[in-house]
This record gives C-alpha cells, structure tokens and sequence, in this order.
C-alpha cells in the first residue's frame, strides 16, 4: 500500500523521470565521492530534465540548454522550489548584502562606484603593476620547485595577494588580529576556511531531524565569521586613522580608499557603511579566489593529461608571446 501510494502521488504530480530511490535518503546515495559525474551518468540515463529527491528535498536536475530555458520560462515553477543551504551559510549569517541592496541610498552608492570607479579601465591600468609582480612571483616559486609543485597552494597564494594589494594594499596572510598570535588566524586562512565551508552541504537541510548533530560544523563556520569580521573592522579603522593624517592631495591608492572617499562624499553613516564595506570584500574575495585557482589548476591537469596538447600550447606561446614577455 505503501509503495502504490508513493506511485500514485508521483503520476499524479506529472514529475520527469527519476531512477529509484531509497526511502528516508531518496537518492543520496546515487551521488557518490564524484557528484558531478554521477549526476551526469544519471542525466545520459535518464534524460536531460530528471526529478531527485535528497532526504526531504525534492530536486529538479536540468542539464541541457533546452531544459535551463524551459525552467527559466516557468519563474513561478523556479520560486517554489525550495533552496539548497550549505553549512557555510553561517559563514555569510549577519553578513549585508550591498550587491543587491534594495532601491535606495545604498543602491545609488554602489551603483555609482560600479560603473565610475570599480569596473572603469582606471582600477585596470592602476592593478597591472601589481596583478605582473605577483605572477613573476608565482613563477619563480614554480622554476625554483619544478620536481613537485603543489599547484593549488600556490595559486591560491597569488591569487589572494593580488586581490588583497589591489583591495588594501596588503597580503592577506601578512594580517592577523593582535588578539591571535597563532599564523594559521591570518586572513588569507581563514578566508579559505569560509571558502571551503561554503561547499560542504549541510546534511540537516536534507533531514532536519539531523540538524542538531552538526555533522558539517556549523558552531566553527559561526566562529570563523565572527573573526573575519573582527579583522575587516580592524582593517577599515585603521584606514580611517591613517587618512585622517595623509594630505588631502594624496590621490586614493587601493579600493578601500575609493570606498572611504565616495561614502565621505555621500555622507554615508558608519554603522551601516561598515557593514557594507564588509560584505563588499567578503564577496569580492568569495567570488575571485575559488574560481581562479580552481580553473587555473583544472586547465593545468588537464594539459598533463593530454601531453601532444600541451606541446601544441607551449609551441604556440613561444612563437606568438616568446620567452620574454609575462603572458
């Protein structure tokens, strides 16, 4: 009776068509150590639009151009399904969101900043210098280990100073809180601590029976917010002290000072112009750092695996660029 009820529900929901489950876990177990291929292999079997369930979750896969536009056709389909939490979700608790504020005078702020300064051809050329420096590095460190190179350390550590030169004018792992001695607290740690976190999914959104387990630990990704927090605000005040006694001439050097002086401008309030300014680098660290390095060292493992690939690449580098120039 069971089972013919389950069935019945599920042709009566018109639902695409889903390779069985088991009951409690639904489909949980069909993900495996390698998720994106399983779900691939799922998607080649049971077609491009497939119907999962993950504990209590129903799950909508699409995998095709075809089935993305349908989905995308049928907002109000896509704003009843329910949404997915990683345990890093208490990384970005309390965080304001100044990316999609809502209509109004922060709107108008990050608006501006967006189109005058951020994102004009002026960050660019002032960013050069800096984004050169730290690849001559990045090279330097593989030509001086070329027996063994752990490839994404390494990346990370060259993405994390250009960002952080071009936002603070600072290295990331040069900073720590006075309060935490310990080298592994510095801020290019524990931004990759939040980073990881924001991946692991939180078993107690698929059955919340489960939550109170902290499985995916929670209780730390509360703990490594609240210190990263505590390490921008330290950031930005020290700042506000520094200009108070620079001369007004000193043109801005780093996107702090741009944040600082067009808020000044706009005579925006602290309290929430400090919020603001938080999540503002936190989501230009989230969103810069992870995707770099990881598709930086899946193009490099995959020229490894394909060597007549990699030869063709070197020889056209060296006939189009030469061994001279930084690419």
């Amino acid at each position: 009776m069971f089972v013919a009820t389950i069935l019945i529900r599920k042709a009566r929901m018109n639902l695409p068509p889903s390779p069985p489950g088991l009951p409690i876990i639904g489909h949980l177990h069909l993900l495996g150590t390698r998720p994106v291929r399983s779900l691939s292999d799922l998607s080649r079997r049971h077609g491009s639009l497939m119907f999962l369930r993950f504990g209590n979750v129903p799950v909508l896969l699409a995998s095709s151009p075809a089935a993305a536009r349908l989905i995308s056709k049928k907002s109000d389909m896509v704003s009843s399904l329910p949404k997915l939490e990683a345990s890093g979700k208490h990384v970005c608790e309390g965080w304001e969101e100044l990316l999609s504020a809502p209509p109004g005078l922060y709107f108008k702020f990050h608006h501006r900043l967006r189109t005058a300064e951020l994102l004009s051809a002026k960050p660019f050329h002032f960013s050069q210098p800096i984004i050169n420096d730290e690849i001559r590095s990045l090279l330097q460190v593989v030509a001086d280990n070329a027996a063994c190179v752990h490839i994404r350390k390494e990346l990370y550590d060259a993405t994390f100073s250009i960002i952080s030169r071009i936002a603070i004018s600072r290295r990331a792992k040069d900073l720590r809180s006075p309060s935490q001695n310990d080298h592994s607290s510095n801020l290019q740690n524990l931004l990759i601590d939040s980073i990881d976190l924001l991946g692991v999914q939180n078993i107690g959104d698929y059955k919340p029976c489960l939550s109170w387990m902290d499985l995916q630990g929670a209780k730390r990704a509360k703990a490594i917010s609240t210190k990263i927090k505590s390490m921008w605000q330290q950031i930005i005040d020290d700042r506000r002290r520094t200009r108070l006694t620079r001369g007004s001439e000193i043109m801005d050097s780093d996107f702090l000072d741009v944040l600082l002086t067009a808020s000044a401008q706009d005579d925006l309030q602290t309290p929430e112009l400090d919020w603001n300014l938080k999540a503002f680098f936190k989501n230009m660290f989230d969103a810069g750092i992870d995707s770099s390095t990881l598709t930086v060292e899946w193009a490099i493992a995959e020229l490894l695996a394909h060597p007549r690939i990699l030869q063709k690449a070197q020889q056209e580098l060296e006939e189009v660029v030469g061994v001279i120039r930084l690419v």
